[in-house]
């Protein structure tokens, strides 16, 4: 059953929306969070905590770019990535601001 924690039902992936849903459970490998781009989706598990889920999410975004690009980062690397940038964006909001106006 989809549910929805997050504060956005779509993220827009270089000009592709994909819709974001809540699951009790995505799969039996313990995984929070998934992304499938040819059904332009993401899924996240709704036992996590909201830090942990704004996370989930931006690693999946960053999945999703990489798949679009073909860039083939490691599962380590999305991990890193996703980590430093939250990191980014929450030290220097206003530099965070700034980008997207």
């Amino acid at each position: 059953m989809e549910k929805n924690r997050s504060p956005v039902q779509t993220i827009k992936i270089l000009g592709k929306p994909y819709k974001v849903t809540g699951h009790a459970k995505i799969n039996d490998d313990g995984r929070v969070g998934n992304h499938h781009s040819l059904h332009q989706e993401f899924k996240y598990t709704l036992d996590q905590a909201e830090e942990c889920l704004k996370d989930t999410l931006l690693h999946e975004c960053i999945h999703a770019f990489d798949y679009n690009l073909q860039i083939e980062l490691k599962e380590d690397q999305v991990h890193r990535l996703a980590a430093c940038l939250i990191a980014l964006f929450k030290e220097n909001p206003k530099f965070a601001q700034w980008l997207v106006e």
